[in-house]
C-alpha cells in the first residue's frame, strides 16, 4: 500500500498496487471528473504528480495529453502508484443559484398535521377510535401505517397525527412538517426545503452528483450498470449526495430529519431509474425502452434518504425514453401548456427541447454537457475552479474573461464556449457557417494543421498550453 497526498485538498489516502489512482480516489469519496467513465478517452481525470513515482504513461495518455506527461500531468484512470505520491486533482465546483419565483403553488391539502383525540367510546381498538375521530372532522383515512399503531400503543396526550395522501403515516408532538424538492441532474443535485404548513421556501442547496466519478454522461452511467454491483454503486452514490446536502441544509435551519414527511424527485429517465434502484440498461440498447414511465410512490426507508422513515417519496413521471421527469417539472413550473405556441429548453448535461404548436407537442433530448465540457473539445472542462466561464471582446481586439473562483485558467466550460462563439460571430472573427474569417487577427493561428483562436496564451495557463 502507498500513500497519496492530495495537496490542494489537504487529504491523504491509501492506494493498493493493483488499483488506479482514479479507483483509489473513488473509494475514498474524492470526486473528480471522468467523463468517459475511466476509459482513458476524454482526458478529464487529469491530475498532476508533484512528488513520487507512477507507472509509465500509457499509449492513451500520450495520445490525450501529449507532452504534458513530461510535466507531471497524468490521467488518473491510467496511472498506478509505484511509491508514495503527492498530487493535485481538479476540484468540481457547484455554485449556489438564485431562485426566481416562476409560479405560485397552492399547498397540497392531502398533507395535514392533526391533534389526536382518543376520547371516544364504543370502539374495539385504539385504531378505530382514531379513524372515527378524524372522520368526524371530515378526514377519511384509507390506511393507518404500522409505525403509527406502534406509537398509539404507548399513547400520551399532546400527540398529533401526520396525514399524507389519505393515510396516517406518523405521529409527532410538533405542528411542523417539511417537504423536499430534489432535482437529480447528471452532474448536479439540487435540493429545496419547503414548509408544508405555510408553503414558504425555507432554504436550498446544490452539490455535484457523486455519480460523476463513474462517468459524466448518462451513457457512461448505463455502461457502469452493466458491471457487477454497478447499479448498487450508482444508487449509493446519488443517495450519499442527497444525504450530505440534506444534512447541511437541515443543520443550518434547525430542522430534524424526522420532520420531513414528503419528498418529490425529478430527474431524467436514467437518473430516475438509478435512484429507485431499477436497472436502466434497457435505455442503452434498441429499442431504448424505459422499464417504467408512471409516477412512482415509495417510502423513504426503501431508498435510504435521511428523512422520516415513513415519508412519501414521489418521482415525477417520464414522458419517454430520454424525456424524463425533469422536463415534467419544467412544464409545471413554466405554464408551458397554457400557450398556443411555445418552446421550452432545458440545457444541462442532458439537454431537452420541447416545442408546442397548437395541440401538437414535440420533444427531443441531446447530451449537451459533453458537447461543451471535456469530450471532444481540446480545452473543454467541467465547471470547476479555473474554468473560463465568461468571455468578451472589448474595442474590437481586447480579450476579457473570468474564471470560476478567479483561479488561473485551466480550460473552458460550457458557458465560456457559448460566450466565445457569440463574441467571435459578433466581431466577424467567425462567420455564421462556423468558419474563421480570412481577416487577420493576432489570436488566430495554426495548430496541428487547424486554424484556432487562442483565448489565453500558455504562459498564463495552469496546463502550460494555449
Amino acid at each position: 500500500m502507498y500513500s497519496i497526498t492530495i495537496k490542494n485538498l489537504g487529504k491523504s489516502i491509501k492506494v493498493g498496487g493493483k488499483e488506479t489512482i482514479l479507483s483509489a480516489l473513488r473509494r475514498n469519496h474524492i470526486i473528480i471528473p471522468a467523463v468517459c467513465g475511466g476509459l482513458g478517452i476524454c482526458g478529464t481525470c487529469r491530475i498532476k504528480i508533484l512528488e513520487g513515482d507512477a507507472t509509465k504513461p500509457t499509449e492513451r495518455e500520450i495520445v490525450v495529453l501529449g507532452n504534458l506527461t513530461e510535466k507531471g500531468w497524468r490521467l488518473a484512470c491510467q496511472a498506478y502508484a509505484l511509491s508514495d505520491l503527492v498530487i493535485v486533482v481538479p476540484v468540481l465546483h457547484s455554485k449556489k443559484s438564485k431562485v426566481r419565483k416562476i409560479k405560485e403553488f397552492e399547498i397540497d391539502p392531502d398533507f395535514r398535521i392533526v391533534p389526536i383525540d382518543l376520547d371516544h367510546d364504543g370502539h374495539i381498538s385504539i385504531e378505530e377510535i382514531l379513524i372515527a375521530g378524524l372522520s368526524k372532522i371530515g378526514l377519511n383515512l384509507s390506511e393507518v401505517d404500522i409505525c403509527v399503531l406502534r406509537s398509539l400503543a404507548s399513547f400520551s396526550s399532546g400527540k398529533n397525527v401526520v396525514l399524507s395522501y389519505g393515510k396516517a403515516i406518523a405521529t409527532t408532538d410538533k405542528m411542523t412538517g417539511y417537504g423536499l424538492a430534489i432535482d437529480i441532474g447528471t452532474t448536479t443535485v439540487a435540493i429545496s426545503l419547503r414548509d408544508l404548513i405555510g408553503g414558504r421556501l425555507v432554504d436550498e442547496t446544490s452539490m455535484i452528483n457523486r455519480q460523476t466519478v463513474y462517468g459524466m454522461d448518462i451513457i457512461s452511467r448505463i455502461s457502469h450498470c452493466r458491471n457487477k454491483d454497478g447499479l448498487a454503486e450508482l444508487k449509493k452514490a446519488v443517495v450519499e449526495t442527497i444525504n450530505v446536502s440534506l444534512n447541511k441544509i437541515l443543520k443550518r435551519n434547525n430542522v430534524s430529519k424526522d420532520e420531513i414527511y414528503r419528498v418529490v424527485v425529478s430527474g431524467n429517465s436514467v437518473m430516475t431509474h438509478i435512484f429507485l434502484g431499477i436497472d436502466p440498461t434497457s435505455l442503452g440498447r434498441l429499442p431504448f425502452k424505459p422499464v417504467f414511465r408512471r409516477m412512482m410512490h415509495v417510502k423513504a426507508r426503501e431508498i435510504g434518504i435521511d428523512v422520516h422513515e415513513n415519508a412519501d417519496i414521489i418521482t415525477l413521471p417520464l414522458l419517454g425514453s430520454y424525456i424524463g421527469g425533469d422536463l415534467v417539472g419544467d412544464i409545471l413550473a413554466s405554464d408551458f401548456l397554457e400557450y398556443e405556441n411555445s418552446i421550452l429548453i432545458d440545457i444541462g448535461t442532458n439537454g431537452e427541447v420541447l416545442l408546442k404548436k397548437g395541440e401538437d407537442i414535440y420533444a427531443t433530448s441531446v447530451p449537451a454537457g459533453p458537447a461543451f465540457e471535456g469530450m471532444g473539445m481540446r480545452s473543454g472542462v467541467i465547471a470547476k475552479d479555473g474554468a473560463i466561464e465568461s468571455f468578451r471582446i472589448v474595442d474590437g481586439h481586447i480579450v476579457e474573461y473570468s474564471t470560476i473562483n478567479n483561479e488561473s485558467p485551466i480550460g473552458i466550460c460550457g458557458t465560456g464556449y457559448i460566450d466565445i462563439l457569440t463574441e467571435l460571430v459578433n466581431h466577424r472573427v467567425l462567420d455564421k457557417n462556423g468558419r474563421f474569417s480570412q481577416a487577420s487577427n493576432e489570436r488566430l493561428t495554426i495548430k496541428d494543421g487547424l486554424k484556432v483562436y487562442i483565448v489565453e496564451y500558455s504562459k498564463n495557463t495552469v496546463t502550460g498550453e494555449d
